[in-house]
């Protein structure tokens, strides 16, 4: 089986319930999952080395095909077009512009604090469609449009783009291909496990259970609505903020691990009464939700 872009302890997990993924399943994991383009397009290949899905092996082909096509034609620089830098942490009236892509990837890695975009736009009077009649000069929406973009890392790596210069061979919405398939598998976290993740600051708590992918997914089918959404392979974790909020996420799981301590003694005692309060069957949403009424009921009969 090839690598794939999970934790040790979700990988542990599904090998403990005898849970062996099928190759569609794998490549759905390495394009969904991976961090990074050129990740998911080696796994992918990997893939292929393997397989002996001949549907499958078409559905790879042709998206590796595509996306190196794409990034290609994003980087061939044409007349009458601008590479717009915008970086993450800034606002657009700090955007950088440039002739060339690598000139625009060049000045993102070394002039930005953490990811950037790099846009391909049509300068306002150069795009061959030509000012509208419709159109204002206050409004480029038309003629000054976005070709195609791709999002870095500090490091120059692609982690995602989209391209309207280079339309893919194939419906990119199609349900039956494998970047848009339902998993339909166990979550690897059970109500109130306490996890921690690359990107989180500190633990949270889990408020769904090991059964939330596969419920999810027939509620769609019986609504007959089985539309692949990032979202459907998302698990719900709830954390406490720094102002003693209750916030939730919608958490893709399958880089996480459970823990069983942390160095915050009075953060770890709360999530460990949130842990007991979830098994129980308390959503601590509602519960929020339910504190933060009665608060401003409060505030609002003593200002009256």
């Amino acid at each position: 089986m090839v690598k794939l872009p999970m934790s040790d302890y979700v990988a542990n997990y599904y090998k403990e319930q005898g849970i062996e993924f099928t190759l569609r399943q794998q490549a759905h994991f390495c394009w969904y999952y991976n961090d990074l383009l050129k990740d998911q397009l080696n796994s992918l290949r990997e893939i292929l080395e393997i397989s002996d899905d001949e549907k499958l092996n078409i559905e790879i082909r042709k998206r590796i095909e595509y996306e190196e096509k794409a990034y290609e034609v994003f980087m061939a620089g044409q007349k009458g077009c601008i590479y717009i830098v915008r970086p993450d942490d800034k606002d657009e009236y700090e955007e950088e512009y440039f002739a060339s892509a690598k000139k625009a990837i060049s000045y993102g890695t070394h002039h930005c604090d953490k990811y950037f975009e790099v846009i391909k736009s049509w300068l306002f009077d150069m795009n061959p469609k030509g000012v509208s009649e419709e159109t204002s000069d206050d409004d480029s929406e038309n003629v000054n449009e976005i070709l195609s973009w791709y999002r870095y890392t500090l490091d120059g790596d692609v982690i995602y783009g989209s391209s309207d210069e280079c339309k893919a061979p194939f419906d990119e919405e199609d349900n039956s291909r494998f970047e848009n398939m339902f998993l339909y598998i166990k979550s690897p976290f059970g109500l109130g496990d306490i996890v921690m993740g690359p990107d989180f600051e500190c633990p949270e708590v889990v408020s769904t259970d090991h059964n939330c992918f596969m419920e999810h997914y027939d509620r769609l089918k019986d609504h007959e609505y089985i539309q692949f959404d990032g979202s459907d392979n998302c698990i719900r974790t709830d954390s406490i903020g720094t102002d003693g909020n209750i916030y939730y996420d919608h958490t893709v799981p399958f880089d996480l691990w459970k823990i069983d301590s942390w160095e915050d003694k009075e953060y770890w005692e709360l999530l460990q009464m949130m842990s007991v309060a979830v098994k129980k069957g308390i959503d601590l949403y509602d519960f929020n939700i339910l504190c933060y009424e009665y608060g401003r009921r409060n505030q609002k009969d003593k200002a009256e």
